[in-house]
C-alpha cells in the first residue's frame, strides 16, 4: 500500500505532549485511520488505540495515531513513532522566520511533510499576531 501522509493543525497548548495525544484521540474516535478489515475479528470496530494498532500491526494507520511514543525535544536516530519540533534553523530555512503563521506553514506544507523519516512526526508553533496560536503536526506513516 505505500505510506501516507497527513498533516493537522489544532489549537496552541503548551504541552505539546498533551496536544498529539489528544489529537490522536479525536481522530480515534472520528474513526479517521486505515482500516485493515480482512484482518480484524469479527469486522467490529476497535475499543481503544491499543487494539487498533494491535490489529493493523506493522501496517499502521496511516494517520497521527502512528505517533505513539510522544514528544522528543529534537530530532535524533531513535524517534521513531515520536514527533520532534523544528530547529530555530530549519524554521528559518522553511519560513524566513522563528515565528510562522498559518498561511506560510500551509504553503510550505508538503515540504515540512516529507522532512523526516516515514513514522516520524514534525510539530511547528504557529503564530498569530506574534502570539501562539496552534500547533502543526505533519509525517509520513504506514506500509
Amino acid at each position: 500500500m505505500g505510506a501516507s501522509g497527513w498533516s493537522y493543525f489544532v489549537p496552541y497548548q503548551e504541552d505539546v505532549a498533551k496536544a498529539l495525544e489528544e489529537l490522536r484521540q479525536q481522530e480515534f474516535e472520528a474513526g479517521r485511520y486505515n482500516r485493515l478489515d480482512e484482518y480484524w475479528p469479527e469486522k467490529r470496530m476497535p475499543v481503544s488505540i491499543d487494539e487498533l494498532m494491535e490489529w493493523n500491526e506493522t501496517e499502521g494507520t496511516h494517520s497521527i495515531i502512528d505517533i505513539f511514543w510522544g514528544v522528543a525535544d529534537e530530532p535524533g536516530t531513535d524517534n521513531f513513532a515520536m514527533a520532534t519540533p523544528l530547529s530555530a534553523d530549519e524554521l528559518m530555512e522553511f519560513f524566513g522566520t522563528k515565528q510562522p503563521t498559518h498561511e506560510m506553514i500551509v504553503e510550505h506544507e508538503d515540504e515540512v511533510m516529507d522532512y523526516r523519516n516515514r513514522w516520524e512526526a514534525t510539530y511547528v508553533i504557529v503564530y498569530k499576531d506574534g502570539q501562539p496560536d496552534e500547533i502543526f503536526f505533519t509525517g509520513f506513516s504506514g506500509d
